[in-house]
């Protein structure tokens, strides 16, 4: 997050001296924060009244670089369940539980799913979930027609995407993905391309802005329906049907991040009144790692330029307290872990089953970075939110589950090293190697 305000604060200042070609200045301030960022290929493609006005690759990317666009995906799924929508062949207010054969919560309606607001009491919180991949099945079983044909035929054909391809079926190589390590991007492994609702298309900068003026023109959507996918599902939230979507210098701007951890990354960022968009994807995934996944688009530094570039002043980043959150709760910096820690324990006492929460709000009591283990004055509060993710009944995503067991081990090992051998056994049995995670347990289990 450093580098980032930094980038921003770059951004900003150089703002001040106007350029006879914004276009020009802004793809060499992009150059520089993809050299800033450790990204080898980044492409990016703008549009401007409707067409596309720059298509470039920079570094080792070309503008025809083929990338796994990740959750950027989740645009096209929601086209296509829009267009469904409106022809009668799909109910969004309609329950999930009759369409997959599989146990959902009874209150979860499609549309929660499609807005990010399944999760707790549906319709009461924004929560980004994997529960988008069940949209699919849903579409299958609603449709009795095959997701992968709907998507190709009515939203790539439709649109006159020519390199846009599902899943494992594209004719050229991608991108080679990296991770970093240090202050180098090093090749990594390409990941998992299986087509589902929220991810598994791959594509070109060029492609996925003629997508974009293909939904400004109402190719694929009637303005009705555009208008329900982009805007807020409650106006706390800042996402609605497949999109992002917030008010930036008094204009709508709609758009999506695409994260592969230690692979690839892409931003597609539409102002639909002024027929502008800006499309970048990078072949590490540090275009959008820092931010975790934040809802403004003013915290991702090339937007953010790319915004003041043709917008004028759009102002400083507003941080929602999810935001606050997920961004300093594990800073090594202790005023931006008090930040966190405040912000979360106001989410807390609003939303107290929520697991996400209470585990960011655990790193932020606990000093966790850059150790990876309970620090601080606060490690007994630490410990007690841990231990409750642990004893919780609730569904967790496996990454929590083991990395609440691992925290909690190594804290109690000096005083209670039976317990500390069983939650580690246990973390270990997930599998999950995040940070080490695998190495640390065993290093562990074997000093008790």
């Amino acid at each position: 997050m450093r580098y980032v305000l930094a980038l921003l604060l770059l951004a900003g200042c150089r703002h001040a001296r106007p350029s006879a070609d914004p276009l020009d200045a802004f793809l060499q301030r992009t150059d520089a924060a993809r050299a800033a960022l450790h990204i080898p290929g980044l492409s990016v493609a703008v549009v401007r009244d409707g067409a596309v006005v720059l298509e470039r690759g920079l570094g080792t990317s070309s503008a025809d670089t083929l990338y796994p666009i990740g959750s950027i995906t989740k645009t096209f799924t929601a086209t296509l369940m829009l267009q469904l929508a409106e022809e009668g062949r799909l109910d969004l207010d309609a329950l999930v539980q009759p369409y997959v054969d599989w146990q959902v919560p009874p209150d979860v309606r499609i549309r929660h799913v499609l807005s990010h607001t399944s999760e707790g009491t549906p319709g009461t919180r924004f929560v980004y979930s994997s529960r988008f991949n069940w949209l699919d099945n849903v579409v299958e079983a609603a449709t009795k027609e095959n997701f992968r044909n709907l998507l190709v035929t009515r939203v790539i054909d439709a649109a006159g995407l020519k390199r846009t391809y599902p899943g494992e079926e594209h004719p050229d190589g991608h991108a080679e993905p990296h991770r970093i390590d240090g202050d180098q991007a090093v090749p990594s492994k390409l990941p998992p391309l299986g087509l589902h609702s929220s991810s598994g298309l791959s594509s070109t900068v060029g492609d996925l802005a003629r997508y974009s003026i293909a939904l400004d023109e109402g190719k694929l959507l009637s303005p009705a329906a555009r208008e329900r996918a982009w805007t807020p599902a409650d106006p706390r939230f800042p996402y609605g049907l497949g999109w992002y979507t917030q008010t930036v210098a008094g204009e709508r701007v709609v758009w999506h991040t695409s994260w592969w951890p230690d692979a690839f990354s892409g931003l597609l960022v539409k102002v639909p009144s002024r027929k502008l968009t800006l499309v970048l994807l990078a072949n590490t995934d540090t275009l959008v790692s820092p931010q975790r996944g934040a809802s403004n688009v003013l915290l991702y530094p090339i937007a953010n330029d790319f915004l003041r570039t043709f917008l004028g002043d759009v102002g400083e980043p507003v941080l929602s307290d999810d935001d606050r959150l997920s961004l300093y709760a594990d800073s090594t910096d202790p005023a931006k872990r008090k930040l966190a820690a405040e912000a979360g324990a106001r989410l807390a006492a609003a939303f107290p089953n929520d697991l996400g929460i209470q585990f960011n709000l655990g790193m932020a009591y606990g000093n966790v970075r850059p150790t990876l283990r309970i620090n601080g004055p606060d490690a007994a509060r630490a410990l007690a939110v841990f231990d409750a993710i642990i004893t919780s009944s609730a569904e967790k995503p496996k990454w929590m589950d083991a990395w609440s067991h691992y925290l909690v081990a190594e804290h109690i090992a000096p005083r209670d090293p039976a317990r500390a051998k069983t939650l580690a056994q246990r973390a270990l049995a997930t599998g999950v190697d995040t940070d080490g995670l695998k190495a640390r347990l065993e290093t562990l289990l074997g000093g008790l």
